[in-house]
Formats: C-alpha cells, structure tokens, sequence
C-alpha cells in the first residue's frame, strides 16, 4: 500500500506530451491520467499540449520553430494518431 498512511507521496497525475513533424503534417498531442482507483478512458485523458504546460509550468518543444510550436501546441485531435 502507497499513500498517506505510509507517507509515501502519490501524485496527482501523470502526463505525456507527443509531436510529429513527418511528412509537412505536423501535430502534436498530449494526454494527462489522473492517479485514481477508477480507469480512465482515453478520450477523458487527451488534451492540448498547452493545457500540460499551463498544469506543469514546463514549456515542451523549445526547439520547434515558435511559429509552429504556438500552432500546433494549441490543438489536438486524437483521430488524428489513430
């Protein structure tokens, strides 16, 4: 057992940020599970890269071009990786 009855610390969550440049189609996508009991679906879990950074205060993909770095870390499309 892990948690607060054995002072073991157990975080919220935890999060991964992808990005694809093949091909001229570039994209990127990122997801964040919670740490519960329950499963959780990959449609609750996806999110935009923005929405991880803003969570973490990181800033992922520093050496993308800023102009396409700002486009595709604003949206995100799981039919998109499927």
């Amino acid at each position: 057992m892990i948690g607060s009855e054995h002072s073991v610390a157990v975080p919220d969550g935890f999060f991964k940020c992808v990005m694809s440049l093949k091909d001229g189609e570039e994209k990127a996508i990122a997801f964040y599970y919670t740490n519960r009991t329950s499963q959780q679906t990959m449609d609750s879990a996806v999110c935009s890269v923005d929405d991880i950074e803003a969570l973490t205060g990181m800033d992922f993909f520093v050496n993308v071009d800023s102009r396409l770095e700002k486009r595709i870390e604003a949206v995100y499309s799981l039919k998109d990786w499927r």
